[in-house]
C-alpha cells in the first residue's frame, strides 16, 4: 500500500488542525474555570456584604424606633409641663379672685 505525498501532507495538516483545536479548547476551558472561580469568590463576597448591610439596616431600624420613642416621650413631657403650668395659672387666678372677693380693699 502506497501513500501519496499529497495525502500524507493533508493528513499531517489535519492532525495539526485537530491538535490545535484540542489545545485551544483546553485553554478556553481553563479560562472558563478561572472565570467561574473568580465569579464564585465575588459572589461569596457580595453575599457576605449583603448580610452585613442587612444587619446594619436592622440596627438602624432599632435605633430609629428608639429615637421615635424618645421624641414621643420628650413631647409628652413638654406638653405635661405646659398643662401643669396652665393649671397652676388658672388655680392662681381662682384663688386670687376668691381672696380679692373676700378682701376687696386689699
Amino acid at each position: 500500500m502506497t501513500i501519496n505525498k499529497d495525502t500524507f501532507v493533508l493528513f499531517l495538516v489535519f492532525l495539526i488542525y485537530v491538535g490545535g483545536d484540542i489545545y485551544t479548547a483546553r485553554k478556553q476551558h481553563e479560562k472558563l474555570n478561572q472565570l467561574i472561580k473568580a465569579n464564585e469568590e465575588l459572589s461569596a463576597a457580595a453575599w457576605i456584604k449583603n448580610i452585613r448591610t442587612e444587619k446594619r439596616i436592622d440596627s438602624l431600624n432599632i435605633e430609629t424606633a428608639a429615637l421615635a420613642k424618645s421624641v414621643i416621650y420628650l413631647d409628652s413631657c413638654q406638653s405635661e409641663k405646659v398643662r401643669k403650668g396652665e393649671k397652676a395659672e388658672r388655680t392662681g387666678r381662682f384663688v386670687g379672685g376668691i381672696i380679692k372677693g373676700l378682701f376687696p380693699h386689699l
